[in-house]
């Protein structure tokens, strides 16, 4: 199941977006916030569930990337991927991430970063 775009969430809360005045505008941004926050995804959308994205998370993480690519050091790699999505709009650098998650290779941040990349 794929997550509503911004547009189908905003029809999901009812939220009017014409005319925009200042009151739909500041609406708008508040769902756009929430969006953000909480995703767009029906299941934690109808159930107002926030551990349903973490599940989801979850399974990706372990399903989808670690069984898949035999990742063996797995607290460093969830780490990598929550400190990834929670800081996207940092600028980082390989090195500063293997310094950070105490790695002793960059080699192994950029194989990481290459699944997480090209599977989610």
């Amino acid at each position: 199941m794929f997550p509503f775009s911004f547009g189908e969430y905003i029809k999901h809360k009812n939220i009017e977006i014409s005319p925009l005045t200042s009151d739909i505008k500041a609406n708008v941004l508040k769902a756009f916030d929430e969006y953000l926050l909480a995703g767009g995804f029906p299941g934690s959308l109808l159930n107002n569930d926030i551990s349903y994205i973490q599940q989801i998370f979850e399974d990706i993480l372990y399903k989808d990337l670690i069984a898949r690519f035999e990742i063996r050091n797995i607290k460093t790699f969830k780490q990598l991927a929550h400190y990834l999505i929670t800081n996207f709009t940092k600028e980082i650098s390989y090195n500063s991430l293997k310094n950070g998650l105490t790695l002793s290779n960059v080699n192994t941040i950029k194989d990481y970063i290459d699944y997480l990349h090209k599977h989610i």
